[in-house]
């Protein structure tokens, strides 16, 4: 039975040093991404992985000594956690799916002004060049 416990305690003590590593490793990609809605979801996804860690010394807590009520804790961070990192993602898919539909309706609208380019030149091969705007003729 010792030797369960003691390899226990030693899988915690390798995930509490995991959850460190994530931890250190999501505050730099942080101090990358710091601005927009990047940042955003990676602040919530760095104050998660907090979450995470101080469950995973909870967790060790425990192990080492008993404390009754300590799995309320433990469970509370955990869920702390989860509901983190879903709103992060969610918000990371809004992002990635608003740039997704930006791309979309542009290339509509590039298609519908298409159309209307070309009305002049109906034997011409559509070129790459923006349309340009004619000037009003000046008096003087």
């Amino acid at each position: 039975m010792e030797q369960i416990e003691t390899l226990s305690l030693l899988v915690s003590m390798v995930l509490l040093a995991l959850t460190l590593l994530a931890l250190w490793l999501g505050v730099r990609l942080y101090q990358l991404l710091r601005t927009g809605e990047l940042g955003r979801v990676w602040r919530l996804i760095v104050f998660g992985v907090v979450l995470l860690t101080f469950r995973e010394i909870l967790r060790l807590g425990d192990q080492l000594h008993s404390v009754p009520g300590l799995m309320v804790f433990e469970r509370t961070a955990e869920t702390g956690f989860m509901a983190l990192m879903c709103y992060a993602l969610w918000k990371q898919w809004l992002t990635f799916d608003g740039l997704q539909r930006g791309r979309w309706l542009q290339a509509k609208r590039q298609q519908r002004l298409t159309p209307f380019a070309r009305a002049g030149n109906q034997n011409q091969e559509p070129s790459e060049e923006p349309i340009k705007m004619r000037q009003w003729p000046t008096q003087g």
